[in-house]
């Protein structure tokens, strides 16, 4: 029994701690799985996916076998040949999204006849499906409830799960302090998005000069210096210039989160750590955001019940001070249980052997059907 990991970023598939030994990427070449600290491969093999062809073939060949794949590639049109390649080897299919997706989808694009190409390009997938040239997803793991009940069209089986935040606050809480007023960076000039999406960029210089005034301002207020969790793709060469004075660091946002007396954000999957340890939350925004970083922030203000502040005229009275520090705890539970935590109380994301175990059921059921003579 065999199972694989398909994705062209195989980088974010590296965290699952149990032993899939294969592996197909454009990436894979000098990867050093002991920077990834796996000890949990048995084996591991790479292949190179220099085209179709040669994905092809190396599924071909396993396809005499039993294969569990799982998918980290999306639903757009450049990925459906290789649906297609999974369909015609009876490839079993798994597909795990762990972090919370809450604002994902939530906005459209600017652009009118994109948003009509995008309608268009999503009726013809369900066409394919329909007519079963693609595959459906054998089994989806997701740690947001809602989607439980949404997108069953592509999938025959979905299971709700803990999110990574979940399972990594359940483990490894440790002490919570209130030492810093920490901002989650989410890249907003250079978050390439907004270009994707139709959508003009923020002026950085504008941007990073408004922010610091914010974050200096409530550093003042509240006595406590700034840290700034940066973005996984802002250029650290550039903290000096947009976060001058301010301690900056990435990867580390957890740390940061139980130490902080303060959280501030725009919008971002990141947060969801400081909502598990209850930390009070306050959002800036600004008017000269675009309208997919705004749907973004209406979202998190309305499902927290939490403070915003515009960057632009930003002021700090001390009725103000009062409502950010506030917490709508129902609020903060209720997201918690449908886009966090499925389980309080043990482990069953990503991470966790229950995603293993549950791969292994599914390669037993493979060879079950092929026992069975279903294909």
């Amino acid at each position: 029994m065999k199972a694989c990991l398909l994705s062209d970023n195989v980088d974010k598939f590296f965290e699952i701690n149990s032993k899939f030994i294969y592996s197909f990427s454009k990436q894979y070449d000098g990867l050093d799985l002991i920077n990834y600290g796996q000890q949990e491969f048995d084996k591991f093999h790479g292949f190179n996916v220099e085209n179709i062809r040669s994905l092809y073939g190396i599924f071909k060949y396993f396809s005499k076998g039993d294969l569990v794949c799982i998918i980290g590639m999306n639903d757009s049109p450049s990925e459906w040949f290789k649906y297609f390649i999974l369909r015609v080897t009876n490839t079993r299919l798994i597909r795990i999204t762990s972090i919370s997706t809450v604002c994902n989808a939530t906005f459209n694009s600017s652009n009118f006849l994109l948003q009509i190409k995008q309608k268009i390009i999503f009726f013809l997938y369900i066409l394919l499906l329909y007519l079963k040239v693609l595959p459906k997803i054998d089994l989806y793991l997701t740690s947001n409830f809602k989607e439980h009940w949404s997108n069953k069209y592509k999938y025959k089986q979905i299971e709700v799960i803990n999110s990574i935040h979940c399972d990594e606050v359940i483990d490894n809480l440790g002490p919570i302090t209130e030492e810093y007023i920490v901002f989650l960076d989410s890249n907003l000039p250079f978050h390439q998005d907004q270009s994707k999406y139709g959508y003009e960029k923020i002026n950085p210089e504008d941007y990073y000069k408004q922010l610091n005034f914010a974050l200096d301002s409530m550093s003042e207020t509240f006595s406590k210096p700034v840290v700034v969790c940066l973005h996984p793709k802002f250029d650290v060469n550039l903290s000096n210039k947009y976060f001058p004075e301010k301690k900056t660091s990435r990867f580390n946002t957890f740390k940061y989160s139980k130490k902080a007396v303060l959280v501030v954000f725009h919008e971002s999957s990141s947060i969801n750590y400081s909502i598990l340890l209850k930390k009070p939350i306050v959002q800036l925004y600004s008017n000269d955001f675009n309208k997919m970083i705004t749907t973004g922030i209406d979202v998190y203000k309305e499902a927290l019940g939490i403070k915003s502040l515009d960057m632009k005229s930003f002021l700090l009275s001390k009725d103000i001070c009062r409502d950010v520090l506030s917490i709508d705890y129902d609020k903060y539970e209720k997201f918690i249980n449908e886009n966090l935590c499925r389980y309080h109380s043990k482990k069953s994301s990503i991470e966790g052997l229950s995603v293993y175990n549950i791969v292994q059921l599914n390669l037993k059921k493979r060879q079950q059907e092929r026992s069975n003579g279903y294909y």
